[in-house]
């Protein structure tokens, strides 16, 4: 006989003796289940093993990611004192990055320019709206995503000069380490030129994929690009199914 049903006839006896103290008869009542007492053991001890072990794993996961967070704070605030180059020297305005930490990806601009400093962003209003509409186009869930630039000073020239991409890649390069991403993109000429450390067009180089530091960068149009030219939305929804093709295969959680 199985302790289940042991259990269900110590039940009834208990019950019906109790009912026959009370009212002289054997009252009507539910069935109770006892399966629970089947259930050996070795598998209630393991059951326990496996829910502590996701306990420990969330509580790790947790500290991680705020130790992550301290750590971008602090290279945040170092980033603000920064005078590596003149840029840091005269710029009044720096914006760091914003988004998720850590991320599962690590979307990088080209420089900034006093429309950004309005918007406190790597990407203008404008921008970052139809940004937004790219990602919901392939489900891309918003929150996983951190964004900065190539250049974290207000640029107030045309020119971009080696010299300030050079000595801003320390940081950026940091900061890909603090967000441990799984996929980097970058949006434009800049970005990508600065990632291939030689100059490159998205014109003929789009839609491709490569290696930094170990990590997945895919390459796309900037979405000012696109403001400026609504041509350009054929080549980006074929660079974004790319994209989305990827991730499905080996990181389908990061959709929504």
């Amino acid at each position: 006989m199985k302790k289940s049903e042991i259990a269900q006839n110590i039940f009834n006896i208990l019950n019906d003796f109790d009912d026959y103290l009370k009212y002289g008869f054997k009252t009507k009542r539910e069935k109770k289940d006892f399966s629970f007492w089947d259930i050996e053991e070795n598998e209630i001890k393991n059951e326990i093993k496996e829910n502590s072990k996701i306990v420990i794993e969330n509580k790790n996961n947790q500290a991680s990611s705020n130790k992550s967070k301290k750590e971008m704070v602090e290279l945040g605030f170092e980033i603000l004192k920064c005078e590596r180059c003149i840029l840091g020297a005269i710029c009044k305005k720096k914006i760091p990055g914003v988004g998720e930490i850590p991320a599962d990806i690590f979307v990088i601009s080209g420089y900034l320019t006093i429309k950004n400093e309005k918007n406190n962003n790597p990407l203008t209003q404008n921008e970052l709206e139809l940004f937004n509409k790219w990602l919901d186009s392939i489900k891309i869930d918003r929150k996983k995503i951190f964004i900065t630039s190539i250049l974290k000073c207000l640029h107030y020239n045309k020119k971009i000069e080696r010299e300030y991409i050079e000595q801003c890649r320390y940081y950026l390069d940091r900061q890909i380490e603090i967000v441990n991403p799984f996929l980097i993109i970058t949006l434009g000429d800049i970005a990508l030129s600065s990632l291939k450390k030689e100059k490159r067009e998205n014109k003929n180089f789009h839609g491709e994929s490569f290696t930094y530091n170990n990590r997945i960068v895919f390459t796309t149009y900037h979405p000012k690009d696109m403001l400026k030219d609504y041509q350009l939305r054929k080549d980006i929804w074929a660079d974004l199914q790319k994209i989305r093709d990827f991730l499905q295969k080996e990181k389908p959680s990061i959709f929504l």
